[in-house]
C-alpha cells in the first residue's frame, strides 16, 4: 500500500489524513514486522525529518480507537502495531524477537467457560523458540 493508497483507506474510514498518518499507515501495511513506534521512527525518520515518537504514539493510539489497527502488548515489554485486523494468533520468538502471524483461530464455541460470553475478537500471543532458531540449534 502506497501513501496515496494508505490516505484513500483512511479518508474511506473518516479518518481526516495528514501526510505524517499516511505514511505511518503505508509503513504499517508494507511490513509486516509488527513495529514499536522505535522501529517506525528509526525507518521512517530520513522520509518524513519532522515525525517524532509522540507522533508516532499519538497516531498509532489515534489509529486504535478508530479501529485500523491493533495494538500487540507482546512479553517483551513494549507496544508493537499490527494493521492486519483479520483473526489471527501472534507468535513471539524468545531467541530472534521475530512476531509471526499465525491464522488460525480458537474454535471459541468448544471452550465451556465461554459457553454463556459472546467473543467478538482473539487476541492470542505465543511466545517459544521459532523454527528458525531451532534449526540453527541443531
Amino acid at each position: 500500500m502506497n501513501v496515496t493508497e494508505a490516505t484513500k483507506y483512511l479518508e474511506n474510514k473518516g479518518i481526516k489524513t495528514t501526510y505524517q498518518r499516511a505514511v505511518i499507515f503505508s509503513y504499517l501495511n508494507n511490513k509486516k514486522n509488527h513495529p514499536t513506534a522505535d522501529m517506525m521512527l528509526n525507518d521512517l525518520g530520513k522520509k518524513v525529518p519532522t515525525l517524532s515518537r509522540a507522533t508516532i504514539y499519538n497516531t498509532m493510539e489515534f489509529f486504535r480507537e478508530k479501529g485500523v489497527v491493533q495494538v500487540l502488548n507482546m512479553d517483551d515489554g513494549l507496544r508493537h502495531y499490527d494493521a492486519d485486523l483479520s483473526t489471527h494468533l501472534h507468535f513471539h520468538c524468545n531467541k530472534c524477537d521475530t512476531i509471526y502471524d499465525m491464522y488460525t483461530q480458537l474454535d471459541t464455541d468448544k471452550i465451556d467457560e465461554l459457553k454463556d460470553f459472546e467473543v467478538h475478537n482473539q487476541f492470542i500471543n505465543i511466545n517459544g523458540i521459532c523454527k528458525n532458531c531451532k534449526k540453527k540449534e541443531k
